[in-house]
């Protein structure tokens, strides 16, 4: 037996609400981060949305395939991505990547992202503060 909600005086079943949600979902979907170069297979590792809502930062191995970097976008798709880390030594990443989730948080007030990476030399994992709009 199908459920029922009653929504201003009209009853929908199950089926028909869940259509017209998905319709309403999909006609709003936005893809956030920036296009993967040709070359690169490309996921989304992990995101976090900012306590205020306005962007949300993710994880990517965006520009260079299996080197997975932080960035930063507007949560309502109006703008670029800008990649928050410096650049990366060879092997380098954010985060471990048998953990399947990246390491970073974004501070309280919004205006920095703090993340662990082996920046530097591969391997030796550290821990890197930037400002969440991508300035230096």
């Amino acid at each position: 037996m199908a459920c029922s909600w009653k929504k201003s005086g009209y009853w929908l079943n199950a089926g028909l609400a869940a259509a017209l949600l998905l319709n309403a979902v999909s006609a709003q979907s936005r893809r956030l981060n920036g296009p993967f170069m040709p070359e690169t297979l490309g996921d989304v590792l992990d995101y976090l949305i900012s306590p205020d809502g306005a962007f949300v930062v993710y994880v990517a191995d965006q520009d260079t395939n299996d080197v997975y970097e932080l960035y930063r976008t507007p949560l309502d798709g109006s703008g670029a991505p800008v990649q928050l880390n410096s650049e990366m030594v060879e092997g380098g990443n954010v985060g471990e990547l048998f953990n399947f989730y990246a390491e970073f948080l974004i501070s309280p007030d919004g205006s920095r992202v703090v993340y662990r990476a082996d920046q530097e030399l591969d391997e030796r994992f550290e821990l890197y503060s930037v400002p969440a709009d991508g300035s230096s």
